[in-house]
C-alpha cells in the first residue's frame, strides 16, 4: 500500500497511556495497529494532531509535526510504516479454524503464505520488521477474536 497514509495518535485514557487496552511498551503501538486493521479503522479520516506530540515526548522521542500521518486517532508513527505497510500486503494470508458454535477463530498468520506475499510485494524482511509484524499479527488476531 504506497503512499497510504496511516494513524498517528490516541490519548484515550490517561496522560501516561498513548492507547487504553492496548499494552505497553514498544509493541502497544504495533498492536493497536493490528487491532484497528481487524476493526477497519486503519486508514485514515482526518488528522489529529493535538497531542500527538506531547504524547512522543512523554517517551522521550523528538517529534515534530512533519513526523505525523493523517488519520483516525490512533497510535502509528512514521517509523512504524513500514511494517504497516508490510503487514497490510499479506493481511489476507490468515490461518482460521471454524469452531462448534459456528464462529471462526484466528489462529495467526500463515508463514508460509506470508513469506511468498511479501517476496511477490518485493520487501525485504529484516528481523526487526518481522518483529514488528508479528507485533500488528498479535493485535489483529486479538481484534478478531473478540479479545481486546
Amino acid at each position: 500500500l504506497v503512499g497510504s497514509e496511516m494513524c498517528i495518535r490516541d490519548r484515550s485514557g490517561s496522560d501516561q497511556h498513548l492507547h487504553g487496552g492496548c499494552g505497553e511498551g514498544q509493541g502497544g503501538k504495533l498492536t493497536w495497529a493490528g487491532q484497528a486493521w481487524a476493526k477497519g479503522t486503519l486508514l485514515p479520516q482526518e488528522v489529529e494532531q493535538d497531542d500527538a506530540l506531547a504524547d512522543a515526548r512523554l517517551l522521550g522521542l523528538e517529534l515534530g509535526s512533519d513526523d505525523l500521518l493523517p488519520g483516525e486517532s490512533g497510535a502509528v508513527w512514521r517509523e512504524h510504516q513500514a511494517a504497516v505497510e508490510a503487514f497490510l500486503s499479506i493481511s489476507t494470508q490468515w490461518r482460521v479454524t471454524g469452531m462448534a458454535d459456528g464462529k471462526l477463530f484466528a489462529s495467526g498468520l500463515d508463514y508460509g503464505a506470508v513469506r511468498t506475499g511479501l517476496k511477490l510485494a518485493g520487501i525485504k524482511i529484516t528481523k526487526r520488521l518481522w518483529a514488528q509484524i508479528r507485533m500488528i499479527e498479535i493485535g489483529a488476531r486479538r481484534a478478531m477474536n473478540g479479545t481486546t
